[in-house]
């Protein structure tokens, strides 16, 4: 059976095999300033690699697809012209890394923090149970690394302990 959002590889058009689409059902498209240092920020800062380059018609880059884990996607578009104001204002994106743990992200942080563009702040304990990152990129996009904290803790315990005026704080190091 073939529902309308799965369709079977017959229904892909002539010339495109169903496995040049990524299978990505939720990502960010980034407009960018200068898309090979918001490359490197990603890549090197936090973790996520170079799935596919785009080059456009005009023989410029157009599209990166970055990836950090099975459905932790995002493009970078570089912007052909200059945008006014930042780029990254009240855009906050989060991304949910099972695998990871504290000291993963401790690592994460540190790598980020020893690039000179972009900043880092964290990690950080959360009370809804999550250690997190928070990356802003060269502009200005907030990006949240995140990850559960203890894995024995229940939805019981959790709900009865998150008040309105909860906010994370920074785990010692």
């Amino acid at each position: 059976m073939t529902l309308p959002n799965h369709p079977s590889h017959e229904a892909a058009p002539q010339g495109v095999g169903f496995d040049d689409v990524p299978d990505m059902p939720t990502f960010a498209i980034l407009l960018v300033s200068d898309v090979e240092r918001s490359v490197e920020w990603y890549v090197e800062g936090l973790g996520f690699w170079v799935e596919k380059k785009l080059v456009g018609p005009d023989g410029q880059l157009a599209v990166v697809h970055l990836r950090r884990a099975q459905y932790r996607d995002m493009l970078l578009r570089p912007t052909r012209d200059k945008l006014d104001g930042p780029l990254g204002r009240g855009v906050r994106l989060s991304f949910t890394l099972n695998a990871e743990t504290e000291e993963s992200l401790r690592a994460v942080a540190a790598r980020a923090e020893k690039l000179p563009q972009g900043k880092v702040v964290g990690p950080l304990s959360t009370p809804w149970n999550t250690v997190d990152v928070e990356a802003t990129d060269p502009d200005g996009y907030v990006v949240v690394l995140t990850t559960v904290a203890d894995r024995a803790r229940t939805w019981s315990e959790l709900k009865d302990s998150v008040r309105s005026a909860d906010q994370p704080a920074p785990l010692g190091r």
